[in-house]
């Protein structure tokens, strides 16, 4: 019998950061991580609600995809967007799962009950379920519809390239004053305030 010795490996080391990775480990997390996301996209995806109604209102503003909006609320009623032209509107794209916009919401929920004639509304890229919940463990005192994942694709239209949160500011004329991707703070707030 022929005495064999063992191969001889590269010892091995700790895995504590990328860099101690070999390359096909790396390639390995890089499909490994795109494959997470697609897997994610796909689930946000398959809980989309109906699509959002653009039911024709009596609105200078019809070619607009923000004034036709009409979306079901939390509590069983509609949300008409046309119903807020002509005051200043502050409109906020945002989820439950979306930690920046979770954290948003008391500022929103402060501005909207100041006596400043402007209006706040809240548009849901989540389930119904999820914004029901949500809003009955957080009083948010403005209104809210409830979009999906269309939200998205509105929000996309009105200009968000990004991701959640997403804000707009719109002038008593109709008019897109400003946007803001991410989390808005009480400085955005009371400079968007001065626009009226």
């Amino acid at each position: 019998m022929k005495n064999v010795a063992p191969p001889s490996h590269p010892p091995l080391t700790p895995i504590n950061s990328l860099a101690s990775l070999h390359m096909p480990r790396r390639r390995w997390l890089a499909w490994a991580l795109a494959g997470a996301s697609f897997a994610a996209l796909a689930t946000t995806r398959s809980w989309a609600v109906e699509p959002l109604s653009t039911e024709n209102t009596a609105s200078d503003k019809s070619n607009d995809p923000l004034w036709d909006l009409v979306l079901p609320t939390p509590d069983g009623g509609q949300l008409v967007l046309a119903e807020h032209a002509g005051k200043p509107l502050i409109v906020n794209f945002w989820a439950t799962w979306c930690a920046p916009c979770v954290e948003e919401l008391p500022l929103l929920n402060a501005f909207h009950a100041k006596d400043n004639g402007w209006a706040t509304i809240g548009i849901a890229v989540d389930t119904p379920a999820n914004v029901e919940r949500f809003v009955q463990r957080f009083a948010l005192a403005f209104p809210i519809g409830i979009a999906g994942t269309a939200g998205l694709r509105l929000s996309q239209e009105l200009g968000n390239t990004s991701g959640l949160p997403y804000t707009l500011v719109v002038d008593k004329k109709g008019m897109i004053r400003d946007r803001k991707i991410g989390q808005i703070t009480a400085d955005d707030l009371a400079n968007w305030e001065l626009l009226a």
